[in-house]
């Protein structure tokens, strides 16, 4: 099921869905040739793993998050960035 999405930040597109095993993904996309910044709030994702495809990293897992307090995802220029939530 495709869930509401904004990054809060200009220039960084976003989808997300609920997968029907419960787990969400969001994918960021940012087509500019600077990085961008969204915040991840606590409570809305308890824990997480990120992957980057970027000029370095092919679908890289980049970040993994246990009990999130809330925090900042910072998207490369020319990259797509994968929030994976079970």
């Amino acid at each position: 099921m495709r869930l509401a999405c904004s990054s809060g930040t200009e220039g960084l597109r976003c989808v997300a869905f609920e997968n029907t095993d419960g787990s969400t993904v969001i994918v960021y996309v940012n087509s500019g040739d600077k990085a961008l910044e969204t915040k991840i709030p606590a409570g809305d994702l308890k824990s997480y793993d990120v992957y980057t495809t970027d000029a370095r990293h092919d679908l890289e897992l980049t970040k993994s998050v246990e009990n999130n307090t809330g925090g900042v995802l910072k998207a490369e220029p020319m990259s797509v960035v994968t929030v994976y939530s079970k």
